[in-house]
C-alpha cells in the first residue's frame, strides 16, 4: 500500500527548505571564519555540527546585543533539526487506519501518526527560521563596529 501522494509532497518540500538552511549556516560560517582557518574541501558536515560551528563563529565575531539576536535563531534551527530527523530517519508504514512514522527520539522509539498538513507547517517553520537568521546576520554584518573591524583586516 503507498502513502498519499501529500506525504511525498510535504516531505519534499520539508527537503528542500532543510537544503536551503544547511546551505545558509554552512556558506555564513565558512564567510565569518578567518580565511586561513577554513577548511579546505570537506566533506558532508552534519547540520547539528554546522549549527555547533554557527553558534562559535557568532560568538567571536559579533557583540553581545547581536548575539543575543542571532543564538535564539540558531538554538530554533536545531530544534527544526531534532523534528526534521524524526521525519528523515524513520521508517514510515501505510495501515488501513493511516500512515504512522516509526523514528528514535532521545533513544525511545516514537510512534506518530504526522498529517500531511503538519509536516507543511514544519517546513515553513524551516524557512521562516531561514529567513530570519539571514536577515539578523546580514544586519549585524553591516552594523556592528565589532564585525566591521574583523572584516578590514581581512578585507572582506
Amino acid at each position: 500500500m503507498s502513502a498519499p501522494d501529500e506525504y511525498y509532497k510535504s516531505l519534499g518540500r520539508l527537503t528542500f527548505r532543510f537544503g536551503a538552511l544547511e546551505h545558509y549556516c554552512s556558506d555564513t560560517t565558512r564567510h565569518l571564519t578567518d580565511p586561513s582557518n577554513v577548511p579546505a574541501n570537506e566533506e558532508y558536515v552534519p547540520l547539528s555540527v554546522v549549527l555547533k560551528r554557527l553558534k562559535s563563529v557568532i560568538e567571536q565575531r559579533f557583540s553581545r546585543r547581536y548575539i543575543d539576536r542571532i543564538q535564539p535563531l540558531i538554538d530554533q534551527a536545531d530544534a527544526l533539526r531534532k523534528e526534521r530527523n524524526k521525519n528523515f530517519h524513520a521508517l514510515w508504514q501505510v495501515f488501513p487506519q493511516g500512515v504512522t512514522r516509526f523514528s528514535k527520539d532521545a533513544g525511545q522509539l516514537s510512534v506518530a501518526t504526522p498529517t500531511p498538513a503538519e509536516i507543511e507547517a514544519l517546513a515553513v517553520s524551516v524557512n521562516e527560521t531561514t529567513e530570519k537568521l539571514a536577515q539578523q546576520v546580514r544586519h549585524a554584518y553591516d552594523m556592528d563596529e565589532k564585525v566591521r573591524e574583523w572584516r578590514e583586516r581581512h578585507g572582506r
